[in-house]
């Protein structure tokens, strides 16, 4: 970048400055000019690594600035200890300048990605970008290589005027391999990026309006000091580049050496002036005071702007689901939405029509297709709009009727706004809890959309002719369109609600082995709080959870255990409430084979007495493992004696006559003391299997190299097998040896006449069952 001679020389001349020989090789500021440059760039080393040890020892730094910022700070340690090892002051330095372009030309398109990427995630606030990182990084060292490599092709190391090692071509005019490869690049991405933010500001005043703009103005704060600082920089070096380039300042007078010695000192401080802009946009003397105290309450309590803007789409979802629903309960009047829906002075006014909605895959029959029912919201502006869609309206007023749902309450539940809850799940979707709880709003893909509309006939028959399935209730299925961004989300019933007890437990049971163990979550580590959906740092948190139904009860993790944390542990329930149970698990998991899906899960949400410790972590990883070993095994074990095979095909599993719940026998003994509340049901049932799952499957069984027996992804056919052996048979019938097991306890119950050896001998062999309230338990959905 730094031209290698003041006044514009002849070639020659500037060549024989470079080289540091003859009359022409540049005179030192002054006697210890390297050491100076040297303690700056040791200073911008540590500074570098500031950032980096920050950045991993406060965790709720992660929440509000991506790790681009880590890896800013990892290219500028390349780049200042690239300067540290240079043992020259003038002459060739053919290694380490491709070594100089590459890290600086990271470090700056690192800044690019982050400008980006919030440019991305204020278009689409409901779109993770957690896949998108492996591929900014990708492009980032792909490019920075590229261009490093293609540039010592045609441009010789040389030590610059400004005292590192860079690439350097001697044509006529100034250095044309630096303009072309750096200066010019950096330039048009500083322009882009600026732009960038720009509109994304706009978008996020335009959508949130004046009432959230000041929770979001720390964010937008945070990224326009970035790339303020960084333009600042540049145009600083350039400023002092040209100004010896053009010849302004006379060769080796005191005011170029001053011009100089700016430039040197400039890019040797560039990792300490980075760690300033850290330490300034993350308040973090204040971060050290709470870090000091082990809580970060206060400091999780800021909002960014994708956050705001979620928020707002939330708010025209959750009106355009009101207004559909008053609409079906009232065709007369429109302005019913304005009165009995809405109380806030924002509220929208609403226009409707309805048609079939297209595919749009190219020329079709104009009646195929899904009844929709659209309406236009106006927001708190003229400007802030959306347009709602509801897909086949009346198919799922159906379902809610057959759910027992009434239009009444489900337009209550998204009118309530006190206790909500907000929260990001595990693939990357958006849910959205009712101030109830008793429904969640999910944002979907397109793709998932499609399908639970390809299946929704199939799917109401189920439900009717199996009014007690355990399939999760799909009650909504609706797309909002703003700014040209659309967002596809679907309503379903929350089946771990109950308003009688407090869920304790979570496990997400597929059948499969492979990664399906769930750590506890160490301290530092930022979580949801299963209560009310904040965010907190775990180990580090002393606010108080206003809805924590314990008393002074702070936020908890919501910890769902997988299969290797239940430990094949079996529900202890009547023998007759286990047959309906088993049998109805049975018929949907037929069902979800038939309609082509897998990677279906079920839910258990157990709710245990205040004095039992929870099951959960008692579950080791050495147990875990010991449990793979035993789903591995299950494929291939035949029935463990004849009884077994006796009753492996009557009614306890597939052919229970019906599965309405019957009076608990009177012979049956009171509810132990230890025992639980269960709620279960099956979830994620939109995943269909395809040529992309198929290639899923074929990665990971040779590529990870993973058991295809035992990982998620395979074929609904072996999918649906693996989970009614290893989840349903487990769970319910305890590995399907209930019947033995029960007979050889009564047999020694007669031999040993109610002895102690006896009842211990019972009680070892029922150690993995859960005692469960089944007074309490709804069994049948």
């Amino acid at each position: 970048m730094p031209s290698d001679a003041g006044m514009p020389p002849p070639a020659a001349h500037r060549r024989l400055a470079a080289n540091g020989s003859g009359a022409f090789a540049y005179e030192p500021e002054f006697a210890s000019v390297e050491s100076v440059k040297i303690v700056a760039s040791l200073a911008s080393l540590l500074g570098c690594f500031f950032v980096i040890t920050t950045y991993w020892l406060f965790p709720p730094l992660r929440r509000y600035h991506s790790n681009f910022v880590l890896w800013i700070a990892v290219t500028g340690m390349l780049f200042h200890g690239n300067v540290v090892a240079q043992t020259q002051a003038y002459g060739e330095c053919c290694v380490s300048a491709p070594v100089t372009h590459f890290s600086l030309l990271a470090q700056e398109m690192y800044f690019f990605m982050l400008a980006f990427n919030f440019y991305y995630t204020t278009k689409y606030p409901f779109i993770s970008t957690k896949l998108l990182g492996p591929l900014y990084h990708a492009f980032v060292w792909v490019v920075a290589s590229v261009s490093a490599y293609a540039s010592s092709l045609f441009a010789s190391g040389r030590m610059n005027a400004f005292g590192f090692c860079w690439l350097s071509t001697f044509v006529d005019g100034p250095e044309s391999v630096q303009v072309l490869s750096f200066m010019v690049p950096v330039g048009i991405g500083y322009v882009v990026s600026i732009a960038w933010y720009l509109v994304a500001t706009k978008r996020v005043r335009l959508r949130a309006g004046g009432v959230y703009i000041q929770d979001a103005q720390t964010n937008l704060d945070t990224m326009r000091n970035f790339l303020l600082s960084g333009f600042s920089f540049w145009v600083c070096v350039l400023v002092l580049y040209l100004v010896r380039q053009e010849g302004l300042v006379r060769y080796n007078s005191p005011l170029e050496k001053a011009v100089r010695f700016s430039g040197r000192m400039l890019m040797a401080l560039r990792g300490l002036l980075g760690a300033v802009l850290w330490a300034k946009v993350t308040g973090m003397r204040y971060a050290y005071d709470l870090w000091k105290q082990g809580d970060w309450d206060d400091y999780m309590k800021e909002n960014e702007a994708t956050w705001i803007l979620r928020r707002q789409i939330l708010y025209f979802a959750t009106k355009g689901i009101q207004y559909s629903i008053s609409q079906s309960l009232s065709t007369d009047s429109t302005e019913d939405m304005d009165v009995d829906v809405d109380d806030d002075p924002r509220a929208s006014a609403a226009s409707r029509w309805s048609g079939l909605y297209s595919w749009g895959l190219g020329a079709r029959d104009p009646h195929d297709g899904p009844s929709v029912v659209s309406y236009e919201l106006q927001g708190a502006t003229r400007d802030n709009m959306a347009i709602f869609r509801d897909f086949q309206p009346s198919a799922f007023e159906e379902i809610r009727r057959l759910s027992g749902i009434s239009n009444e309450t489900y337009m209550q539940s998204f009118a309530g706004r006190t206790k909500e809850r907000f929260s990001e799940g595990k693939s990357g979707s958006f849910l959205y809890y009712t101030g109830d709880q008793l429904f969640i709003l999910k944002t979907c893909t397109k793709r998932e959309l499609r399908y639970l509309l390809e299946i929704l006939p199939p799917y109401m028959d189920h439900l009717r002719s199996n009014p007690n399935s355990y399939l999760c209730r799909y009650v909504g299925c609706h797309e909002l369109v703003m700014d040209h961004l659309s967002v596809s989300f679907i309503v379903l019933t929350n089946i771990l609600h109950n308003t009688a007890i407090n869920v304790d437990e979570y496990y997400d049971l597929k059948g499969s082995w492979v990664g399906r163990f769930r750590m506890l979550s160490s301290n530092g580590t930022q979580r949801v709080c299963k209560f009310c959906g904040r965010d907190f740092i775990v180990g580090m948190s002393k606010e108080p959870c206003d809805l924590n139904p314990y008393p002074a009860g702070g936020h908890a993790e919501l910890v769902v255990g997988k299969d290797l944390n239940w430990g094949g542990r079996r529900l202890r329930l009547p023998r007759d409430l286990a047959d309906q149970l088993g049998s109805q698990l049975y018929a949907d998991s037929e069902f979800l084979r038939r309609m082509n899906s897998m990677d279906y899960s079920l839910i258990i949400g157990m709710s245990r007495r205040s004095t039992t410790r929870s099951s959960y972590f008692a579950v080791s990883e050495d147990d875990a493992a010991v449990r793979a070993e035993r789903l591995k095994a299950a494929r291939r074990e035949p029935l463990a004696d004849e009884e077994d095979a006796e009753h492996a095909f009557d009614t306890t599993y597939a052919q229970a006559a019906s599965p309405v719940a019957r009076p608990v026998a009177r012979r049956q003994p009171l509810v132990p003391s230890d025992a639980c509340v269960v709620s279960l049901g099956i979830i994620d049932i939109l995943t269909p299997w395809s040529l992309r799952k198929s290639v899923e499957h074929w990665v990971r069984v040779y590529i990870h190299c993973r058991d295809r027996s035992g990982i998620s992804c395979v074929n609904p056919q072996v999918y649906a097998e693996r989970f009614r052996r290893n989840v349903i048979d487990i769970v319910v019938f305890g590995r399907g040896k209930r019947r033995s097991r029960r007979r050889r306890q009564r047999r020694e119950q007669r031999l040993a006449d109610s002895s102690d050896v006896s009842q211990a001998r019972t009680e070892s062999e029922d150690k993995d069952a859960v005692m469960v309230d089944f007074t309490n338990t709804p069994i049948m959905a």
